[in-house]
């Protein structure tokens, strides 16, 4: 699906919970009177759904659209937020649970769905006569399945961030020049477009990922094959002000330090580069999502 559309269709919240199954072969949803969905009361046990989970699937009018890395995080209190490939900005919703719908209210409009299956691993929603903003009343019929990264509850902060993984992407912009024979420059152009993560291994050690995942000389692919390098760090942690600073040392390069913040209401990492590293990595400061 094209990502504008969709986002629009989340800020109008007929696409919160639209979403996909996994292709079954008889290409139906699953029976919602299965042992994994409601109880024959018409009951699901609600306690199951907070937690980060991913959708897998996505299917509109039976057409495929799954998203690239679309997870929904349900927090116990009844708030939830969308994390759209890292997007996260003005992506807040509210839900409640009622038998065995659930409606959310993101910052504009409403809509319920019919929770076909709740589990503590997998989850099935579908909606029917779903409007498209705009669409002049035109609708459309939404199913989403999904699957459980996360658990329910962030980390408590005594023992956070130990264990926990990270991951961003960013894109940086190069130029080289070319001295022609006759003395003349010719300029070139390298966009790389990079994955990052960060992993906290015990309570002072981690280590930091980069991989470039695609480049373009000029506009153009090189056909290079994905690349990666590690960074091992040290770092400290104040789980008061849920800040800390981050080392890395780079062999003749030196060292680097780099302060960071954990927001526990979006479930982010955000690290503030220094100067001599913001031209690397094409900006001044990395939002990591949590992905364990």
């Amino acid at each position: 699906m094209n990502k504008q559309i969709f986002m629009t269709m989340f800020a109008a919240l007929m696409l919160c919970f639209a979403a996909c199954g996994k292709d079954e072969e008889n290409n139906t949803p699953d029976n919602p009177n299965n042992p994994n969905g409601p109880t024959p009361s018409g009951q699901v046990d609600q306690t199951l759904l907070p937690g980060t989970w991913l959708v897998d699937t996505m299917t509109i009018n039976n057409v495929n659209h799954t998203p690239e890395n679309f997870k929904l995080i349900f927090y116990a209190d009844g708030t939830g937020l969308l994390n759209d490939n890292g997007v996260t900005e003005n992506n807040e919703f509210t839900w409640v649970i009622q038998g065995t719908n659930i409606t959310v209210t993101p910052r504009h409009g409403q809509s319920s769905y019919t929770i076909l299956k709740l589990t503590a691993t997998e989850a099935a929603f579908n909606g029917t006569d779903v409007e498209y903003p705009g669409g002049n009343g035109q609708t459309a019929n939404v199913y989403m399945h999904m699957i459980k990264i996360e658990g329910g509850d962030n980390p408590p902060l005594g023992e956070f961030p130990v264990g926990t993984t990270w991951s961003a992407s960013c894109q940086t912009t190069q130029t080289t020049t070319d001295t022609l024979d006759g003395g003349d420059t010719v300029n070139h152009t390298i966009v790389a477009e990079m994955a990052l993560s960060l992993e906290f291994t015990n309570a002072t050690d981690g280590n930091m990922t980069m991989e470039i995942v695609s480049t373009l000389y000029d506009g153009n692919p090189l056909p290079i094959p994905p690349s990666s390098v590690n960074y091992p760090f040290t770092y400290t942690y104040n789980s008061d002000s849920q800040q800390g600073v981050a080392t890395v040392t780079v062999e003749g390069e030196g060292t680097m330090s780099m302060p960071f913040t954990y927001q526990a209401s979006e479930n982010t990492i955000t690290v503030e580069l220094p100067a001599d590293a913001q031209e690397m990595f094409g900006t001044a400061r990395l939002v990591f999502q949590r992905t364990r």
